[in-house]
């Protein structure tokens, strides 16, 4: 890494000059907006090149925020489906125009025969939520989430 500082609310390392604008951005977070405590990573061609943590990991017990404090994260499955949704649409893997059971036929059930990938993706097939009752252990066999999913009738 390029350069590397460190004070009592964060811990920044830049591997390249022309990203330093990240750094002060969050750093900015802390010194500005109360931030209380955050990290963000980029990896560019397989080179870690900003690497930034700061604040606190517990405002109770006030321990600082460390290089590898693990955190909750939440609705963050959305953006990277949408992303692989989006890299199998630009190499040519999946047609935003046809229909879901193209690809997945048991999805072709209970009025859902016509649902195009691009109505699912965009939230436009009226499946808002399970009817069938779902716990961990169907959540962690993908088999019978499968099947859970292709017998959801349209709201």
């Amino acid at each position: 890494m390029d350069d590397e500082s460190e004070n009592e609310q964060y811990h920044i390392r830049i591997g390249q000059a022309r990203l330093r604008g990240r750094a002060e951005a969050f750093a900015e977070n802390f010194t500005r907006r109360n931030e209380l405590g955050a990290a963000f990573c980029i990896y560019y061609q397989g080179e870690k090149v900003v690497d930034l943590w700061g604040g606190l990991r517990n405002k109770a017990t006030g321990e600082p925020w460390e290089e590898d404090t693990m955190v909750f994260v939440a609705s963050t499955t959305k953006g990277m489906a949408g992303l692989c949704m989006a890299l199998a649409h630009s190499r040519g893997w999946l047609d935003y125009e046809k229909r879901v059971s193209t690809y997945w036929p048991e999805f072709a059930q209970q009025g859902k025969e016509k649902v195009t990938v691009r109505q699912l993706l965009s939230h436009q097939a009226g499946l808002l939520a399970l009817d069938a009752p779902v716990d961990r252990s169907v959540v962690a066999d993908l088999d019978r989430l499968a099947v859970a999913l292709a017998q959801q009738k349209p709201a």
